[in-house]
């Protein structure tokens, strides 16, 4: 090997320096560099894994959000349905009342109306009597004498009726 400038003990000596080397590489290098690298893809994954379950989380949430909106819009919109109903029913009873009120004070002013009718009609039946009395008695007065009026006062009181 020395014809080819290939010196052998210097040849050991770097293959024993190359396997010193290579050994202190692989336990205080590459071992550690490897767990390091190792840790970190584990580090991710475990991360990914993370970010995955936050955004099937996130998704869930507002899926969840998304029904209780429509839930709460459901009901809202129940509530003022029933809220027109129920306003619906109020105003339909009280225009009921009140024409049912309207229709109370009708008949009473109508009562009120033939009874004061009625009240007047007496009236003018007993002034018209009053004063055809009246007349009569004038009339008579001036027309006849003792002896008329007697006989036409007897005549009258048998044509009465009896009252009983």
């Amino acid at each position: 090997m020395e014809n080819l400038g290939i010196d052998g003990k210097l040849l050991i000596a770097q293959l024993i320096n190359f396997g010193i080397f290579f050994l202190l590489f692989a336990k205080f290098i590459s071992k550690p560099f490897l767990k390091f690298l190792q840790q970190e893809r584990r580090n991710e994954k475990d991360k990914e894994s993370l970010l995955g379950k936050l955004k099937k989380g996130e998704e869930e949430l507002g899926l969840q959000e998304k029904e209780m909106r429509n839930k709460i819009k459901k009901e809202r919109n129940e509530i003022i349905e029933k809220s027109k109903e129920e306003g619906l029913r109020l105003r339909e009873q009280i225009v009921a009342e009140a024409n049912k009120d309207a229709e109370t004070l009708k008949k009473k002013a109508m009562k009120e109306v033939d009874e004061e009718r009625i009240k007047l009609h007496q009236d003018v039946k007993n002034k018209v009597a009053d004063l055809s009395v009246l007349l009569v008695e004038k009339t008579l007065q001036q027309n006849l004498d003792e002896n008329s009026k007697k006989r036409i006062t007897q005549s009258l009181l048998k044509n009465l009726p009896v009252i009983k």
